[in-house]
């Protein structure tokens, strides 16, 4: 029996993957988005066009009809009296959803930081780009950088200046009131918009965009073949990483810090790795491609028609997507976790590893020996009922019970009890119990919530979405073969 790392491979990442494409839309990734990635590129994600009428691009339509309204409410004056901080998060927004609408590629071109006197790292340098495959109708994409020049910049602070590489028309700013690093510059690239932060990242993107180009991620021999093994050519979504790519004259402890989170992700040496997802359907299917010594090792995370009788049991006919991962509870949890931590400073880490330890120590439950060692795999997820505004991951996660549920019932209490303050660097928040077991918490809005049943441990973005789901269970359980009880 292999070790729950080896079977995960990332999968992790891959939970995140499969997400990303119950939000998203019917049409493919186009492949030569890669044709216009550095081949050295250190990672890259790919996102189809959104269609607001396809089985999941309801998250899409309604970042469209937000946007909107959000743009004729600041056109009237509406948006006047909100303070700096809401307007720029406003605008962060609706940015995201014009992005949204085209097919686009987003790439890590190189990063570099510097360890400070606390322990943190200050990142000094980043190359990245955001390519959008526009054909060619910019007019939208220009119309939002001038919103935000005009909202952002001003002459004393900034300066634009234009240029010319080859026959396209660049754009660059600085700001006094940033790093020297952050130099933003944009332009029309035939069918693509480019918009790259760092010094040289369009020059470098400039470089992959001639014809016949040998250097891109496209045509880069392994990244082709991994494409097509994977199921590129359906996916909506595809997650590309290649951690040793970054220079290594770096920081000592950042080179630490990211190969200790690539372990955690599976990726233990030298290996590469492609994550792609798709929906047929309401099935939402996912696959990684991860390169090893020797070869390449393919497996299907999501989407196998052998779970059909446990979709039947417990998937809503009116949920429009759903994914069942081929993943156990705990080594999703262990591997999330351990790439969290990697992630975070040495003072953070240390912090967070101290409270879970005096929550383990005062209840005496471990989460991952008394809780997550009962679940088992798969993993279920499905948008029945469906959040309000659409909001990406406000789905239902159903994990199955192995052990005893009314022992883990008890723990999940004592846990839960005792988890009421969180670190402070990690915010506040307040637990609620109901009095028929629903936790849940309270950050202003009311959820995510979680339930213990005697078969599936229930999360869901609020109380009410738990209760529905537990009484669908509860309803297919006893052989009624009805959906979610109706409002």
């Amino acid at each position: 029996m292999s070790k729950p790392r080896e079977r995960l491979g990332g999968r992790a990442l891959a939970a995140a993957v499969v997400a990303a494409s119950m939000s998203a839309s019917a049409p493919a990734v186009p492949l030569e988005l890669a044709q216009r990635v550095p081949g050295d590129a250190v990672a890259a994600y790919f996102v189809s066009a959104s269609k607001p009428l396809s089985p999941g691009g309801d998250t899409f339509a309604a970042l469209r009809l937000a946007s909107f309204l959000a743009d004729q409410a600041r056109r009237v004056g509406l948006l006047n009296q909100l303070e700096d901080t809401q307007r720029t998060w406003l605008d962060v927004f609706t940015s995201v959803s014009n992005v949204l609408e085209y097919p686009h590629v987003v790439a890590l071109f190189d990063l570099s930081t510097a360890l400070g006197s606390d322990g943190r790292h200050k990142l000094v340098g980043l190359q990245a780009a955001l390519i959008m495959q526009t054909n060619g109708s910019h007019a939208k994409v220009e119309e939002r950088i001038q919103h935000l020049l005009s909202t952002y910049t001003n002459t004393e602070e900034s300066t634009l200046t234009p240029r010319a590489i080859g026959s396209t028309n660049v754009f660059s700013l600085r700001d006094r009131r940033l790093p020297d690093w952050a130099v933003f510059s944009w332009g029309g690239l035939g069918a693509y918009y480019v918009l790259t932060v760092g010094e040289g990242a369009f020059e470098r993107v400039i470089g992959e965009s001639e014809e016949r180009s040998d250097r891109s991620l496209g045509a880069d021999e392994w990244f082709a073949h991994a494409f097509s093994r994977a199921g590129g050519a359906e996916a909506v979504f595809a997650l590309y990483i290649a951690p040793d790519h970054l220079r290594n004259d770096r920081e000592a402890s950042l080179e630490h810090k990211i190969r200790s989170a690539g372990r955690a992700l599976g990726l233990t040496g030298h290996e590469r790795a492609l994550w792609t997802a798709g929906q047929r359907g309401r099935v939402v299917e996912a696959v990684s491609v991860v390169q090893r010594e020797g070869g390449d090792r393919l497996h299907r995370i999501a989407g196998d028609p052998k779970d059909e009788p446990l979709v039947a049991s417990v998937v809503p006919e009116q949920a429009t997507s759903y994914a069942v991962i081929k993943a156990e509870p705990a080594a999703v949890f262990h591997t999330a976790a351990a790439a969290y931590l990697a992630a975070r400073s040495e003072v953070s880490r240390r912090r967070l590893e101290a409270f879970w330890t005096n929550v383990a120590e005062t209840t005496g439950v471990s989460i991952e020996r008394d809780v997550l060692a009962e679940l088992t795999g798969p993993v279920v997820i499905h948008n029945e009922p469906r959040h309000a505004l659409r909001l990406p991951l406000a789905w239902t996660y159903l994990f199955r019970i192995k052990g005893d549920a009314d022992t883990i019932r008890a723990r999940v209490d004592r846990l839960l009890s005792a988890a009421v303050e969180a670190p402070e660097d990690e915010g506040s928040f307040r637990l609620r119990h109901d009095a028929d077991g629903v936790w849940y918490t309270q950050f202003g809005l009311t959820g995510p919530a979680l339930l213990v049943t005697d078969r599936w441990v229930i999360v869901s973005f609020s109380p009410e979405a738990v209760r529905r789901n537990r009484d669908f269970l509860a309803a297919r359980a006893m052989g009624h073969p009805t959906g979610l009880p109706k409002d």
